[in-house]
């Protein structure tokens, strides 16, 4: 059997597009729009606790370039804690630590655990915000180290116009892949998202897009990569409960700059992936969230190029003060 991790991890480390990145965007946009209605003298801290299950249709690990046609359920869970401390009245610092883990039935062998540290400082200037926000990324495949990652991103952010929120920022990354070190690599990526608030209205979208250059130890995994991104989001009440709907495409292209052994020529990917997922407020403090995602990966390395298809539950609960 292949040596194999659970459902595409580097999109859970990497991605602006649904990962730590992409939160940490929003939750810069949800802030800013409720900042008039809150105490910003006031420190906060907040622990959260999420489980539940999924099925994958395609087991594989975008990290090594490795995929099966297997499929799997896992159990996971995570639990985080934060705390956001306002410096001064126009300073905040924002700081979280989180443990994850995938527990898969038939791969045990790769089950994963991941420990994430982040960091957010922002700087009100009126019109518009300045922060630098960070994280670093360590995790483990059957308890054996498999992948590190730290990365650093300054960024403006700031409404231009009434319901219009802009964020453009540079991110500088590193990281070690202690399975492949030819793998080893450092990243700059350029990055703009566009959220659209209707006044008003229970509904927002956001657009983006990135710019990444990956320069790796071996030459033949140096590539540069465009994403494209939309996503809609919208609030309602469903049987009494409050509920958020959320819908998102991404498009991603890879063109690598040397010729990869296996192939003879230079390898190229395209990726589409669709999702879908509801959030249902079952009470003050407890959701249930459902989702779907689907991802279509064409590539003329073989090991990546497959259909797959990801679908879950999970129980989040949420503790603040």
């Amino acid at each position: 059997m292949m040596v194999l991790s659970p459902r595409n991890l580097a999109s859970v480390l990497w991605s602006g597009n649904a990962g730590a990145f992409c939160l940490i965007t929003f939750l810069t946009a949800h802030g800013l729009a409720q900042a008039q209605s809150e105490d910003e003298d006031d420190p906060k801290f907040f622990v959260e606790v999420e489980g539940g299950a999924e099925y994958d249709s395609v087991v594989s690990l975008d990290e090594l370039d490795l995929s099966s046609e297997e499929s799997d359920t896992a159990i996971r869970a995570e639990a985080t804690v934060g705390y956001s401390q306002p410096l001064g009245e126009t300073v905040e610092l924002d700081l979280s630590y989180s443990y994850s883990m995938l527990d898969y039935q038939d791969f045990s062998e790769v089950d994963q655990n991941s420990h994430i540290v982040s960091a957010d400082l922002t700087k009100d200037l009126g019109d518009a915000d300045i922060g630098l926000s960070g994280f670093y990324v360590n995790s483990d495949l059957d308890d054996e180290s498999f992948l590190e990652l730290a990365r650093v991103s300054p960024y403006v952010s700031g409404f231009f116009t009434k319901g219009w929120f802009a964020r453009a920022g540079v991110v500088y990354a590193d990281k070690n892949n202690d399975v492949n070190s030819g793998r080893d690599a450092t990243t700059v990526i350029g990055e703009f998202d566009l959220y659209h608030f209707p006044p008003g209205k229970p509904w927002f979208f956001n657009i983006g897009y990135k710019y990444r250059d990956e320069d790796a130890d071996a030459a033949r995994f140096d590539y540069t990569g465009n994403t494209f991104k939309a996503r809609y989001v919208y609030r309602l009440t469903l049987l009494d409960r409050k509920a958020r709907f959320e819908l998102s495409y991404r498009y991603l292209d890879r063109d690598y700059s040397s010729v990869t052994p296996s192939i003879g020529e230079d390898r190229s990917d395209e990726r589409d992936r669709a999702h879908v997922q509801l959030e249902v407020a079952l009470t003050s403090r407890l959701d249930a969230e459902l989702y779907y995602t689907y991802s279509d990966w064409e590539s003329n390395l073989e090991s990546v190029d497959f259909n797959q298809y990801v679908t879950g539950m999970v129980l989040r609960y949420r503790w603040e003060r």
